[in-house]
This record gives C-alpha cells, structure tokens and sequence, in this order.
C-alpha cells in the first residue's frame, strides 16, 4: 500500500552574516533535520540525518503595493532546495524550487520574528516500486508538491544578521506511478 504523504522536519541553526540593509539579494542556508515517520509503516524509513542547502533569492516589499502595508511589509522571494531526507538508498535525493512569503510577527529596530509560506515542486531521483524499491512505500512518483512552512527570528547588527529558524518541510507527490 502506498502512503500519501512524506514529511520531513528540518531544524536550521544558521549563524550566517548576511547583508540585510539590501532591499533585496541572495542567501544561502544549510538546513540539518530529521525525517518523521508519521506512521509506523514507515519507521525503517529514518537512517541518518536529513542535509540540505537553500539558495534563496529575496526582496523586501515597501509598500509600493496596497498588501504591502496590510501583511507589514513582507519579505518575497524564492528559493532553491538541494538535498537529502535521511534515506539516499530507498527516498533518494531531492532538489526544488518555491516561492515563499516571510510575514513579520514582532518587529523592532534590531530584531524581527517572522513566519514563512512556501510552496513549489520537488523531484526525486528515487520514487516507490514494487520491485526496485519496494521500501520507498512513502514517495509515490518522483515529482512531488513541495510545501514549506516555519518561523524566524533575525538579529541585525551594524548591517549583518544573526539567525535561527525551525521549518517544516513537505513533499507530497503529484502523480500515481
């Protein structure tokens, strides 16, 4: 029986001194995490830790747009996802690409707490079969919905950042094989 859905948590320390005065620019973050079994049908599925680096493209919005004003100010952008979900032999090894939208919680001069949207498409090199992967009962096809959805805390000093997020990352294939 195939299962729907495949979930991963991923938990980012990233003490990565980024420009922040720039309205918009480039990231990159390593993302370390664990796979979790949701069910007990995919409880071999967890071999070591989930890796991965987001290249994440961004803009602060400004208020030039009148949902600018009304989400308080958002940061866009989009972000490209390269890695593995703890499991190379049996789920493979992902790349994907989505849009996401950083919305401000708490804001002060120095410190912001924000919460991210994202959502896109993931592939897979590694999907179920019957008979050449029988163990990866969790990936239905190797093109997969990508949903990413979490929070960060950013500390600026004189123009760089300090930061901490905690995000949920979800795959969820598209098409039965």
């Amino acid at each position: 029986m195939k299962l729907r859905l495949f979930t991963f948590f991923v938990l980012f320390l990233t003490n990565l001194l980024a420009q922040t005065t720039n309205e918009q620019g480039f990231e990159i973050r390593q993302k370390v995490g664990f796979l979790a079994a949701h069910k007990g049908i995919m409880a071999h599925l967890p071999v070591e830790l989930a890796k991965a680096v987001e290249i994440t493209y961004y803009q602060h919005t400004r208020g030039f747009k009148k949902w600018h004003n009304s989400y308080k100010y958002p940061t866009i952008g989009a972000t490209l996802f390269i890695g593995s979900v703890g499991n190379n032999e049996v789920l493979g090894r992902y790349v994907g690409a989505y849009g996401f939208a950083e919305f401000p919680l708490i804001k002060f001069k120095n410190y912001e707490f924000n919460w991210k949207l994202g959502s896109g498409f993931g592939y897979t090199n590694k999907s179920y079969d019957p008979v050449e992967n029988p163990k990866g009962m969790a990936i239905g096809s190797n093109v997969d919905a990508m949903i990413c959805i979490g929070v960060k805390s950013i500390y600026r000093l004189r123009g760089n950042a300090l930061t901490l997020g905690l995000d949920m990352t979800h795959f969820k294939y598209l098409i039965s094989g």
